[in-house]
């Protein structure tokens, strides 16, 4: 499906607002993965920045890891601003994944 021209400009602009926040003020405590042109690039950097803190392990022997947490960041937008988030001493928190077909059981 192809996005109509609001739909493009929006997220070019959301894109950029998460770029230029992370580039101008400082590292977000979570990465909005949606928002990246290429997600698995970014999700390859950040197995290479584990491995160079992690003396002596190697980039192929890197799994990664995912943990849902029940934090709830509401829109599309991937905007961020007024959550308390701590960001993980190793790895990324990322958000704006959608599920089909499917639903989270909440309560557990």
């Amino acid at each position: 499906m192809t996005p109509s021209l609001a739909g493009w400009l929006k997220g070019l602009v959301d894109r950029h607002y998460q770029l230029n926040n992370w580039i101008s003020k400082e590292r977000p405590a979570s990465f909005w993965l949606t928002g990246f042109l290429n997600p698995q690039g970014f999700l390859t950097s950040m197995k290479q920045e584990v491995t160079r803190l992690k003396k002596g392990w190697s980039l192929d022997e890197v799994d990664y890891y995912s943990e849902v947490k029940k934090d709830v960041i509401g829109g599309d937008d991937g905007r961020i601003e007024g959550k308390t988030l701590t960001a993980p001493n190793e790895g990324v928190f990322v958000h704006g994944l959608f599920m089909e077909g499917a639903a989270w059981n909440k309560v557990e």
